[in-house]
């Protein structure tokens, strides 16, 4: 690898794929989504210009990989990235020392309280093996084929 120093570099766009397309939420009428959906309809927007783009992008990335692997739908996408965020959330589970915890009698982990959050069941919601698989090919969703050769 070779280090070249340069004077400056400002880079020609800040936001990709910005001509002609909208970002933010320009025209937004909250009337137009189901009370219980607008929180994730206005992340999503935010998060992405088309998130259906980026499951077609992932499923292009499997198939290219030829992996034994299935692809996505649009609801595996968006538990993945729920996952993805709910495991944040959950990282650091102990709060308090394990020491200073009042345990009833017995040793059965359901009575032992070190958090103040419930275990988490993410298999509920997708595998583990499609969960490693949606890790996998979700960096894809950012790949820019165009800057392939230039990209060093």
């Amino acid at each position: 690898m070779t280090w070249i120093v340069i004077a400056s570099h400002d880079p020609p766009y800040v936001l990709p794929e910005k001509e002609h397309n909208k970002y933010g939420l320009k025209g937004f009428k909250i009337g137009n989504f189901k009370r219980s959906e607008v929180l994730c309809s206005v992340f999503l927007m935010l998060l992405f210009k088309d998130w259906r783009k980026r499951v077609e992008e992932m499923n292009v990335a499997v198939v290219g990989s030829k992996a034994k692997c299935r692809a996505f739908t649009d609801k595996k996408f968006l538990t993945g990235l729920a996952i993805l965020i709910g495991a944040a959330e959950f990282a650091k589970r102990e709060l308090f020392s394990i020491k200073d915890q009042f345990v009833e009698e017995g040793d059965d982990d359901d009575k032992k309280w070190p958090s103040l959050c419930p275990k988490l069941h993410f298999e509920k919601f997708m595998s583990f093996g499609q969960w490693k698989d949606f890790r996998r090919y979700f960096p894809e969703i950012a790949a820019d084929e165009t800057r392939k050769e230039t990209d060093v």
